[in-house]
């Protein structure tokens, strides 16, 4: 009680939040945080690429593209991903990048230099099981030019390996089997 009493008879603090004689909360008017605009890619067929050890596949297909009303704004990137492999017990590493250049990467490690820096993974168990990478970071692209976000893949074989998107490596026709859909979504935020 002595808190609410003492709130009631404040003025606005720093942050512009009031409370009223009667108890209601006043917030300001702000835009923070509002979403601007949504785009989509929506990926529903198959592709597959040969790709050699430490190589990356760039399907273009999951290409999405945005251009933020405002420097300040920024782009929050969702993204569902189908991926198979041809070879068991094997690791998908999916990239991020932002035009040209990688987001959302892990930090180096100066003693191992060859570790993939990657913004997701999945763990294939067996070649004829197709998983989904998830991936969601709120990016800064401080520009109001088209921007275009792309993913590239790349494996843990030691030699060439094949990588499918939205499918695995068996084209079998059984009710267990299941082809998959692929999207990313582009959210402009508010800053």
């Amino acid at each position: 009680r002595i808190i609410v009493d003492a709130i009631r008879n404040s003025s606005a603090g720093s942050d512009g939040i009031t409370l009223s004689s009667d108890g209601k909360v006043a917030f300001p008017n702000t835009s923070t945080g509002k979403i601007l605009q949504v785009v989509q890619t929506h990926y529903s067929d198959r592709a597959s690429n040969t790709t050699a050890s430490g190589a990356e596949w760039a399907p273009s297909q999951l290409n999405c593209s945005i251009t933020p009303s405002a420097t300040s704004s920024k782009v929050l990137i969702t993204a569902k991903v189908g991926i198979g492999f041809n070879v068991n017990t094997r690791r998908v590493f999916m990239k991020v990048f932002r035009d040209s250049t990688q987001i959302a990467l892990a930090d180096a490690d100066g003693s191992n230099g060859s570790i993939t820096r990657a913004s997701s993974s999945v763990d294939i168990r067996y070649d004829d099981v197709v998983e989904d990478i998830f991936f969601q970071y709120l990016d800064s692209p401080n520009t109001t030019s088209s921007t275009t976000y792309s993913f590239r893949f790349t494996h843990s074989q030691t030699a060439d390996g094949i990588i499918y998107l939205n499918r695995h490596s068996s084209r079998l026709n059984r009710v267990q089997d299941a082809h998959l859909s692929s999207n990313v979504t582009l959210q402009e935020v508010a800053a």
